[in-house]
């Protein structure tokens, strides 16, 4: 099973990002950031963002603190798919449950 997103709910726009064990180290390893990434936060925690051009900031910023590879690739994959889709307004993120 794995995590997948969608960008104002439309399923061909999404992808998946991480396997499970994948986004619980991913949302660990945010929730052990100690910059300021409101936005970044907010998505590991209830999955969904409407604030798209600040999260990609939090992306940056989080990175910027240091990322194993695995991170960096979840963290890239959700950059990757706001840099493709720049109108959007919501991403969401699921197991599809």
């Amino acid at each position: 099973m794995s995590y997948s997103a969608t960008l104002d709910n439309k399923l061909q726009t999404g992808g998946d990002v991480a396997s499970n064990n994948g986004w619980n180290r991913f949302r660990e390893w945010v929730e052990s950031r100690n910059a300021e990434i409101p936005q970044l936060r907010h998505l590991v925690e209830f999955g969904w963002c409407q604030h798209l051009d600040i999260l990609l900031t939090d992306l940056g910023v989080a990175v910027g603190e240091g990322v194993d590879a695995d991170n960096l690739s979840v963290a890239r994959g959700i950059g990757n798919m706001l840099l493709k889709k720049a109108d959007a307004e919501t991403i969401v993120i699921s197991d599809g449950t």
